[in-house]
Protein backbone atom coordinates (compact mmCIF):
# COMPACT_ATOMS: atom_id res chain seq x y z
CA UNK A 1 0.00 0.00 0.00
CA UNK A 2 1.14 3.56 -0.66
CA UNK A 3 0.63 5.87 2.30
CA UNK A 4 1.03 9.63 2.61
CA UNK A 5 1.66 11.03 6.09
CA UNK A 6 0.96 14.75 6.51
CA UNK A 7 3.01 16.05 9.44
CA UNK A 8 6.36 14.50 10.35
CA UNK A 9 6.62 15.33 14.03
CA UNK A 10 6.66 12.78 16.83
CA UNK A 11 3.59 10.92 15.62
CA UNK A 12 4.02 11.27 11.85
CA UNK A 13 7.70 10.37 11.57
CA UNK A 14 7.30 7.31 13.79
CA UNK A 15 4.14 6.23 11.95
CA UNK A 16 5.84 6.62 8.56
CA UNK A 17 8.96 4.69 9.59
CA UNK A 18 6.94 1.87 11.18
CA UNK A 19 4.67 1.51 8.14
CA UNK A 20 7.73 1.18 5.90
CA UNK A 21 9.20 -1.42 8.25
CA UNK A 22 6.17 -3.66 7.66
CA UNK A 23 6.38 -3.33 3.88
CA UNK A 24 4.46 -0.23 2.83
CA UNK A 25 5.72 2.62 0.66
CA UNK A 26 5.43 5.99 2.44
CA UNK A 27 5.76 9.66 1.55
CA UNK A 28 6.00 12.00 4.54
CA UNK A 29 5.02 15.65 3.99
CA UNK A 30 5.78 18.62 6.21
CA UNK A 31 6.08 22.38 5.69
CA UNK A 32 9.29 22.48 7.79
CA UNK A 33 12.07 22.21 5.19
CA UNK A 34 14.81 21.65 7.79
CA UNK A 35 12.91 18.73 9.28
CA UNK A 36 12.28 17.26 5.81
CA UNK A 37 16.00 17.55 4.95
CA UNK A 38 16.99 15.66 8.10
CA UNK A 39 14.38 12.96 7.61
CA UNK A 40 15.30 12.52 3.94
CA UNK A 41 18.84 11.69 5.09
CA UNK A 42 17.50 9.09 7.52
CA UNK A 43 18.16 11.30 10.56
CA UNK A 44 15.58 12.03 13.24
CA UNK A 45 15.06 15.68 14.28
CA UNK A 46 14.12 14.46 17.79
CA UNK A 47 15.00 11.54 20.04
CA UNK A 48 12.85 8.43 19.89
CA UNK A 49 14.53 5.09 20.68
CA UNK A 50 15.08 3.05 17.50
CA UNK A 51 13.59 5.66 15.17
CA UNK A 52 16.78 6.73 13.45
CA UNK A 53 17.57 3.11 12.49
CA UNK A 54 14.06 2.69 11.03
CA UNK A 55 14.30 5.99 9.15
CA UNK A 56 17.73 5.21 7.73
CA UNK A 57 16.65 1.74 6.63
CA UNK A 58 13.45 3.05 5.03
CA UNK A 59 15.18 5.88 3.17
CA UNK A 60 17.94 3.54 1.98
CA UNK A 61 15.35 1.06 0.67
CA UNK A 62 13.68 3.95 -1.23
CA UNK A 63 10.31 2.98 0.28
CA UNK A 64 10.40 6.06 2.55
CA UNK A 65 10.62 9.55 1.08
CA UNK A 66 9.86 13.05 2.30
CA UNK A 67 8.57 16.22 0.66
CA UNK A 68 7.37 19.71 1.45
CA UNK A 69 4.95 19.64 -1.51
CA UNK A 70 1.26 19.22 -0.65
CA UNK A 71 0.55 18.54 -4.34
CA UNK A 72 3.00 15.61 -4.36
CA UNK A 73 1.63 14.36 -1.05
CA UNK A 74 -1.99 14.24 -2.20
CA UNK A 75 -1.09 12.50 -5.47
CA UNK A 76 1.10 9.82 -3.91
CA UNK A 77 -0.84 7.63 -1.50
CA UNK A 78 -3.79 5.29 -1.50
CA UNK A 79 -4.31 6.46 2.07
CA UNK A 80 -3.62 9.92 3.47
CA UNK A 81 -2.91 10.13 7.21
CA UNK A 82 -2.82 13.50 8.94
CA UNK A 83 -0.54 13.37 11.97
CA UNK A 84 -0.52 16.71 13.74
CA UNK A 85 0.15 17.78 17.30
CA UNK A 86 -2.83 18.84 19.37
CA UNK A 87 -2.33 22.52 20.23
CA UNK A 88 -4.49 22.38 23.38
CA UNK A 89 -3.79 24.88 26.11
CA UNK A 90 -2.24 22.66 28.79
CA UNK A 91 -1.44 25.56 31.11
CA UNK A 92 -5.06 25.62 32.33
CA UNK A 93 -5.52 21.85 32.53
CA UNK A 94 -5.42 20.13 35.90
CA UNK A 95 -6.43 16.83 37.39
CA UNK A 96 -9.89 18.18 38.17
CA UNK A 97 -10.46 20.09 34.92
CA UNK A 98 -10.77 19.01 31.34
CA UNK A 99 -9.00 20.78 28.54
CA UNK A 100 -10.56 20.70 25.12
CA UNK A 101 -8.44 19.67 22.16
CA UNK A 102 -7.48 22.48 19.82
CA UNK A 103 -8.12 21.11 16.36
CA UNK A 104 -7.32 24.43 14.71
CA UNK A 105 -4.33 23.05 12.84
CA UNK A 106 -6.47 20.29 11.36
CA UNK A 107 -9.29 22.69 10.57
CA UNK A 108 -6.79 24.96 8.80
CA UNK A 109 -5.06 22.15 6.89
CA UNK A 110 -7.91 19.91 5.69
CA UNK A 111 -9.62 22.36 3.31
CA UNK A 112 -6.28 23.01 1.57
CA UNK A 113 -5.48 19.31 1.54
CA UNK A 114 -8.83 17.93 0.46
CA UNK A 115 -9.24 20.27 -2.48
CA UNK A 116 -6.24 18.48 -4.03
CA UNK A 117 -7.36 14.93 -3.17
CA UNK A 118 -8.50 12.62 -5.90
CA UNK A 119 -11.78 10.70 -5.61
CA UNK A 120 -11.47 7.46 -3.67
CA UNK A 121 -8.51 8.54 -1.52
CA UNK A 122 -8.98 7.23 2.01
CA UNK A 123 -7.92 9.45 4.88
CA UNK A 124 -7.42 9.29 8.60
CA UNK A 125 -6.50 11.87 11.20
CA UNK A 126 -4.27 11.26 14.20
CA UNK A 127 -3.36 13.62 17.02
CA UNK A 128 -0.62 13.60 19.62
CA UNK A 129 -1.54 14.85 23.08
CA UNK A 130 -0.14 18.26 23.94
CA UNK A 131 3.23 18.36 25.69
CA UNK A 132 3.22 19.85 29.16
Amino acid sequence: MRLTVIGTGYLGAVHAACMVSIGHEVLGMDADEDKISQLAEGRSPFFEPGLEELLYSGVRSERLRFTDSMADATRFGDVLASAEEDRSDTTRASVTSRSRPDLGSAADAWPRTCVRCRPGLRNSAQRTPPHS
